[in-house]
């Protein structure tokens, strides 16, 4: 929980927002996508790290990069096929 703790106090608090409407594809319980968005980034939490489509075009700014963020070690890994479109899909890196 210290990485996600450390994840979440690295972006302003005081503008984010939570936005359900980010996710087009969400589902019930577990496949559930939470998502909340700042006033230049956006944040999704997949507890079962399946893929999900996000809205780009409800943001109001143009997102130039995206990553996943790995909770139990801290790590990122960015995903270099990321393309600006109004709606994308994202998915863990290797599958799972």
């Amino acid at each position: 929980m210290k990485y996600l703790k450390d994840l979440m106090m690295s972006k302003s608090y005081f503008d984010r927002v939570p936005d359900q409407s980010l996710v087009l594809d969400n589902g019930e319980k577990y496949d559930r996508v939470i998502a909340t968005r700042g006033k230049d980034y956006a944040m999704f939490y997949s507890y079962n790290a399946r893929p999900f489509t996000v809205a780009v075009e409800k943001l109001n700014f143009k997102p130039m990069k995206a990553s996943w963020f790995k909770p139990s070690t801290g790590q990122m890994a960015g995903i270099p096929e990321f393309r600006y479109a109004a709606k994308i899909m994202l998915g863990p890196p290797g599958g799972k």
